[in-house]
């Protein structure tokens, strides 16, 4: 993480300056600029006093978060009866995962909520042994909801299955009853989304659970994984992606156990796994699913330490035991284990090595701040005072903290007298036939490809021109869904 993050004295990530912005902020007037009132921003920002620096603020915060999130994890699995050294494999197997480094650099509230997530479910699993924990599940509960709202929401998701799960298999209710009762669930999950109509809790709103629904989708399989092929990364991490996919399908076979069929956390745990990888989401690089995708790896790994723990000597070996050097069963078992875990290992380190990922993860995942720093710097200098910035995800933010100008990658509404407009790839002669309307600005040529135009200017083109490139991302267009946070 450390290389990641410290690779260059920029922002990492497209929303890098994005949590700069909130830091810098909350330093100079006390209150965050957006209103994102996760207790990550604060977190950072309490970092930022000390450091007085909010690119640095903001990358110490996040090492801090990422490195802290294994200790939940290890001791999960610890609390699971994995042996130890079955733990702490997986443990730097959850260090080295591209999903952790990724999450880690590009959404640190999402890795805040992750490293409260985990400590909710150690403590989840010790409440059932000692009630005193159940406090500290209560607490983990809020924390991880003040954090970011889709691990709130896992929380939510990981306790209603508990629930469930203990009234299905709970032998001694009649199945009318049971059905009830389920009932009676959904009826009260129903109740809650009314609420959160009129009353958000933490970070919750209705509208997150709006998009959600309306998200559901019956054909997105082929083309999840079509992106997942063609998305601009390395072999290693598609190979990781689609491991995490095979985990759940693969752990279906170890829960015929009768030990596993009746932990419910762990079934919980195999639930969280399958509803992180749902195919039923509509699916794209700025999706609720893409996100839950990179989030599989925690359920999924915590899954995968416990079918390397429940190893045991293969039958098809027993033909050849006398000439197998190992004559005791724990002793072959151990071999093989270890055998196991070590070319896994091996694997990690070659294709995860933290150099290559570093320099992998800064490659064209997002915009080279370091190489447009000078040219942005000047937009300040070329609009009149007062002026607002439309650029797309990552530039905004950057421009927004360099020039001091408000800048958004959403499409305004109303009137838009006052935007200027940062086009990709695009240049002069493609507003030629505009321009010499005198109530028009020339537009302005920055580092290629981008170029500063006025938004009347842009409208009037988008109207008689239609391309792949007035409808791409990096010419945003899309107006602000109300689960995104504002000013």
């Amino acid at each position: 993480m450390y290389s990641i993050l410290f690779y260059n004295n920029f922002a990492a990530g497209f929303d890098g300056y994005y949590y700069v912005l909130q830091v810098s902020s909350f330093r100079q007037t006390g209150k965050l600029l957006i209103s994102d009132n996760s207790i990550i921003l604060y977190f950072l920002g309490a970092i930022n006093i000390f450091l007085k620096n909010p690119v640095t603020a903001v990358k110490t915060g996040a090492l801090i978060i990422s490195s802290a999130s294994v200790i939940p994890f290890f001791l999960i699995l610890c609390e699971l009866k994995i042996s130890r050294v079955v733990s702490v494999f997986v443990s730097i197997l959850f260090i080295f995962s591209f999903s952790h480094n990724y999450i880690s650099t590009e959404y640190i509230k999402n890795s805040g909520g992750i490293l409260f997530f985990l400590f909710f479910i150690y403590f989840f699993l010790r409440s059932k042994y000692n009630k005193k924990y159940i406090a500290c599940v209560i607490v983990f509960v809020f924390l991880t909801i003040f954090s970011h709202k889709l691990m709130g929401g896992l929380c939510i998701v990981f306790i209603c299955t508990y629930f469930l799960a203990n009234l299905i298999f709970y032998d001694k209710i009649q199945i009318f009853i049971k059905a009830g009762l389920v009932f009676i669930f959904f009826l009260i999950f129903f109740l809650f989304f009314l609420y959160l109509r009129h009353f958000p809790i933490a970070l919750l709103k209705s509208a997150d659970l709006t998009y959600l629904i309306e998200s559901l989708t019956l054909n997105n399989i082929p083309g999840k994984f079509n992106m997942i092929k063609n998305l601009g990364v390395s072999n290693a991490e598609k190979i990781e992606y689609l491991f995490f996919h095979l985990i759940p399908f693969a752990f279906t076979f170890f829960l015929f156990k009768k030990d596993f069929r009746n932990n419910k956390s762990i079934l919980c745990i195999y639930f969280l796994s399958l509803f992180t990888i749902i195919p039923f989401i509509n699916f794209n690089f700025t999706s609720i699913s893409f996100r839950l995708m990179l989030i599989s790896f925690v359920p999924c790994l915590i899954l995968c330490a416990i079918m390397i723990d429940s190893i045991k000597y293969p039958a098809f070996l027993h033909p050849f035991e006398n000439q197998i050097l190992f004559h005791q069963k724990n002793i072959r078992t151990t071999v093989i284990k270890y055998s196991l875990m070590t070319l896994i290992l091996a694997s990690v380190f070659v294709y995860a090595n933290p150099f290559e990922q570093a320099k992998l993860f800064h490659n064209g995942r997002y915009p080279d701040y370091s190489k447009y720093n000078e040219s942005f710097s000047t937009i300040k200098y070329l609009v009149p005072a007062g002026s607002k910035i439309i650029a797309h995800k990552g530039i905004s933010s950057f421009i927004w903290y360099v020039t001091g100008l408000e800048a958004t990658h959403f499409q305004p509404l109303g009137e838009n007298g006052n935007y200027y407009r940062i086009t990709y790839g695009l240049c002069p002669l493609h507003f030629e036939d505009l321009i010499s309307d005198v109530k028009f600005q020339k537009p302005v040529e920055l580092q290629w490809p981008y170029m500063l135009v006025q938004e009347k200017l842009w409208q009037n083109y988008i109207k008689a021109n239609h391309s792949f490139l007035t409808e791409s991302v990096y010419n945003p267009s899309e107006i602000r869904p109300p689960y995104v946070y504002s000013k």
